[in-house]
């Protein structure tokens, strides 16, 4: 299951990083880049730690305090961008925006916004499952006597 989510967090952070410049210079929408740049920062962690995860090499990388701390940031960030999300729905009900017309439409950093939220929430899981991974296992440093 992890290679599944390694392979599922690098093609997302590639179109991410399309969407980004998609957004910004096509459409001028920068807003819509913004969100998308966060979901790229995201669910390209996630695919950091995914990498090394599987490498074996978690312990070298990180510390258990500093996974924790990427769960507290990564936990903010999803209520923040899922907090956006749903002002961006609100706006899009209440002074009824069109959807179709790209330079006034509040679907794209809507949806980026929803998609920011939901990789910072998987990276909160992520990172929770490798701190009880990185307790459950007996690491010993071999120490070689010179």
């Amino acid at each position: 299951m992890s290679k599944f989510y390694l392979y599922y967090s690098l093609i997302c952070t590639i179109s991410f990083t399309c969407a980004i410049f998609i957004f910004t210079f096509k459409y001028n929408r920068t807003d819509g880049g913004l969100w998308a740049a966060f979901a790229s920062v995201n669910s390209g962690i996630c695919f950091y730690l995914y990498n090394i995860y599987i490498g074996n090499k978690l312990q070298n990388h990180f510390s258990l305090k500093y996974l924790n701390y990427l769960s507290v940031i990564s936990f903010i960030s999803c209520l923040v961008c899922i907090a956006f999300g749903i002002w961006y729905t609100f706006a899009i009900i209440y002074w009824k925006i069109p959807l179709s017309e790209y330079d006034r439409s509040l679907i794209f950093p809507c949806v980026f916004s929803f998609l920011s939220g939901k990789w910072g929430f998987h990276l909160h899981t992520a990172t929770k499952k490798f701190m009880k991974e990185y307790t459950s296992f007996n690491y010993t440093p071999i120490i070689q006597n010179i």
